[in-house]
């Protein structure tokens, strides 16, 4: 309450001495001096960065607690144990499609559900970047993402994978069927070689649209 108190006294304040009759409310400083030190405080001492990646830290909360819930999601759930046997195999598979390819960038065009951030898993496994593509793209925008990565392969579903054939040259269908049947190929998981990739290494593009209506890449 007392906050509150003074953060209703700092804003009367503000509005009283100021001489701008059209002064609007994002233009109000409605931070308190007391309110300010406080935040400040709280990151008064900088968290020095680890040089490490993504998916490594995955492994590692996998190695500590397999059992532990990783992906809850309408269409399932897996443990990091699960997660880290699944991604390991599509990783592998990956690594064949682009094995003339390195640190390239594949297309994700999937619906939300479990295998998105499978497939971002195991792209970043197999030494590659990715990018996301929301279905509802219509054709031209998808087709100029697909131009500016130069993507030879992509992940997606049975619901899409006619639709991105016509884009990318060859498409990973990623669904429970595909895992199923890499698993009877191997029934232990692959010993997979991690690619070898710097904490500097693209991970991830994301495309947004210029002033000109182009998309481009950051």
């Amino acid at each position: 309450m007392a906050r509150l108190l003074g953060q209703l006294g700092h804003l009367i304040k503000v509005l009283r001495d100021s001489s701008d009759e059209q002064l609007s409310v994002g233009e109000l400083n409605m931070i308190t001096q007391e309110d300010q030190a406080e935040i400040q405080s709280w990151n008064s001492h900088p968290i020095p960065s680890q040089p490490t990646l993504i998916h490594k830290e995955m492994l590692k909360t996998a190695s500590l607690s397999p059992a532990n819930p990783a992906i809850c999601a309408w269409d399932g759930e897996w443990t990091y144990s699960e997660l880290d046997n699944i991604t390991s195999r599509l990783a592998a598979l990956i690594k064949f499609s682009t094995s003339d390819q390195e640190h390239a960038i594949l297309p994700i065009y999937l619906q939300k559900s479990k295998w998105v951030v499978a497939s971002m898993l195991a792209v970043m496994k197999a030494g590659h970047a990715f990018t996301l593509i929301d279905p509802n793209d219509p054709p031209a925008r998808v087709a100029q993402v697909v131009g500016q990565t130069g993507a030879t392969v992509s992940l997606t579903s049975k619901l899409y994978s006619s639709k991105v054939r016509g884009i990318v040259g060859r498409c990973i269908v990623i669904d429970d069927e595909l895992v199923q049947s890499l698993i009877c190929t191997c029934a232990s998981k692959p010993d997979l070689v991690l690619a070898a990739v710097a904490p500097e290494d693209l991970a991830y593009v994301i495309f947004t649209s210029g002033s000109t209506g182009d998309q481009r890449a950051s």
